[in-house]
């Protein structure tokens, strides 16, 4: 995402990257060092308040950066008469009819600029919420849900600056559906964003639903892993053309650091244990379905520093469902810090039979090692994070893994998943968009032998 001689936003070499310019002119690429996780989707916020030389960077609503804010310093932002580009940066951006020469390699969606400061509870809400469009302080807000055309327009209120799509991007939806034996699985990423949420297809009077939310992450510092996301599945649930979902998929919880890129220090506090994953909720004709999140996995210490005192043995804690009616299921534990291999390794999550074949989800993320005798733990049914720091699966709603070398970052936990099956033949299709009619032809018909006609 970039506009020429004032901001640029980049993943470089698989890290996130800045370029702010302010009125003295010229700006230099800044490098968070925090890394991007492919095949998933991340919410990356960055925020930056007039007159302070200072950014703070969010990642899946989690504070992981903070620094100077380059050329830009205490400036105000340097005012160009150049276009508003994402998702690709071209070699004149005088000619936007140009190739881009630097494209962003993967999908994209809701992008907003705001000319106010967000808070971390703000990011956070900003990530599971549509809009708002009424906001003054929004001044950009592109959806990507409403395409007529070769443009996208700005949902924000009285905000002009309507995009002009180039070189035919794909348009895809974010839930992936497959059909198996007259059953259609329907599976949602992350939580889908729209101002009328998502609609069951018309036809469908029941339907089954499973909710997982986000996995733990893992310890820094010989950490122990991250705990599985719980999960709620409830059958039969009476459904209807009109009936609305609200859908919100957990995201997994950051792997604890010793230190983040920029001024983030971790230093005595929770943030070098790994943070706990998001609760994933469905809310279906206004009852709300609750898969909880995992915890995460404590470091070693007591007093939470790195080459600290006092050896803990708490491992991450396994999310629990809730909601009304159906079915509770609590994820593994992840691993905790010791020389018995059972307790190293994550605990077993929960199986599934929603889908078929059935399946394991909120797998216990295993713990650090090896130290002082102790085992690298494993992660849990082949998900969890082992105990090098891995990461856990997403979709599945598994813990991350601690770590132990050097004092390194703990796996993030996987994120969590919200799954819907029923019945495909009940579905009706979708109507014919124009009709074809055929003139009358004559046919002629030769009889071969008795019961069959050939055309």
């Amino acid at each position: 995402m970039v506009k020429e001689e004032e901001f640029a936003f980049a993943v470089v070499n698989s890290t996130y990257q800045f370029a702010l310019n302010g009125t003295n002119g010229g700006w230099v690429w800044q490098d968070t060092t925090i890394r991007a996780q492919i095949n998933s989707w991340q919410h990356f916020a960055m925020t930056h308040a007039a007159g302070v030389n200072s950014v703070s960077m969010f990642l899946n609503g989690q504070l992981v950066y903070t620094g100077p804010a380059g050329q830009l310093g205490t400036l105000n932002f340097n005012s160009a008469a150049t276009s508003f580009q994402i998702g690709a940066r071209v070699g004149n951006h005088n000619s936007l009819t140009q190739a881009g020469v630097q494209s962003f390699i993967g999908s994209i969606d809701e992008v907003k600029l705001w000319q106010t400061v967000r808070t971390q509870a703000q990011v956070q809400s900003d990530m599971h919420t549509y809009g708002p469009t009424n906001d003054a302080n929004l001044k950009a807000y592109y959806d990507f849900n409403d395409i007529s055309g070769s443009t996208i327009l700005n949902k924000a209120v009285g905000g002009g600056g309507t995009l002009t799509i180039r070189n035919s991007p794909t348009i895809s939806a974010l839930e992936t559906s497959t059909v198996t034996s007259g059953t259609k699985v329907v599976r949602f990423p992350r939580t889908y964003l729209s101002a009328n949420g998502w609609k069951p297809p018309l036809g469908i009077t029941t339907l089954n639903a499973l909710v997982v939310g986000g996995g733990g992450g893992g310890g820094n510092n010989v950490g122990n892993g991250g705990g599985g996301g719980g999960g709620y599945l409830i059958n039969g649930l009476a459904v209807s053309e009109s009936s609305n979902f609200a859908i919100k998929v957990g995201v997994g919880g950051a792997g604890g650091r010793n230190a983040a890129g920029g001024g983030v220090t971790y230093d005595g506090t929770t943030l070098m244990d790994g943070q706990s994953g998001e609760s994933s909720v469905a809310t279906i004709n206004g009852s709300a379905f609750t898969g909880g999140g995992g915890g995460g996995g404590d470091t070693i210490w007591n007093n939470n520093f790195c080459g600290g005192i006092d050896q803990l043995s708490l491992g991450g804690s396994a999310g629990t469902g809730s909601g009304t009616g159906g079915t509770a299921f609590t994820g593994g534990a992840g691993g905790t810090v010791s020389g018995t291999q059972s307790i190293a390794n994550g605990v077993t999550g929960f199986s599934s039979s929603i889908t078929s074949p059935s399946a394991f989800y909120g797998s216990g993320g295993g713990a650090g090692g090896p130290w002082n005798g102790n085992v690298v733990g494993n992660g849990a049914n082949s998900q969890g994070g082992t105990g090098n720091g891995s990461d856990g699966l997403n979709l599945t709603g598994s813990g991350g893994g601690g770590n132990a070398a050097g004092c390194a970052v703990g796996g993030k936990g996987g994120s969590g998943v919200v799954i819907f099956t029923f019945n495909a033949t009940g579905a009706v299709p979708a109507a014919i968009a124009t009709a074809i009619f055929r003139t009358p032809t004559t046919l002629t018909v030769t009889v071969s032998e008795v019961g069959k006609v050939t055309f």
